[in-house]
């Protein structure tokens, strides 16, 4: 007879259920999804790499075509955004990243110096000076 309790609280196991207590598991790791970061990209001619960080702040290089981990799929990249297929009967099916931070394109024009200096801003030497 002590063997019936045992069996009827084994039984919800044996069948292949889950445990109604324990939390789903995400296999489409949506949860992750907004602790992700998109903050930048490289590109050349037709191929482009993103920059990404995890939400444990590891660094990832993605480029179009290329899964995760988690079973995402990097479906397009621009200098603006990333968007990833999250996988079969996933919600939401696409996520897009939209890039975060200030442009830096600042840094890459150029500088007014003073004159009669030099481009590394030293003074110019006359000749015979």
């Amino acid at each position: 007879m002590a063997s019936k309790p045992v069996l009827i609280a084994l039984l919800p196991l044996l069948m292949g259920m889950r445990d109604p207590f324990a939390p789903p598991v995400d296999r489409c790791h949506t949860q992750q999804l907004t602790q992700w970061h998109y903050l930048g990209s490289i590109g050349h001619m037709q191929r482009r790499i993103g920059l990404l960080k995890d939400g444990e702040g590891k660094w990832h290089r993605v480029e179009s075509g290329m899964p995760f981990e988690t079973g995402w799929r990097v479906l397009d990249i621009t200098e603006k955004k990333i968007t990833v297929r999250t996988g079969e009967g996933c919600d939401p099916a696409l996520w897009t990243w939209i890039k975060e931070g200030k442009n830096d394109e600042s840094m890459d024009k150029p500088v007014d110096l003073p004159a009669g200096t030099d481009g590394a801003g030293r003074k110019k030497r006359l000749a015979g000076g």
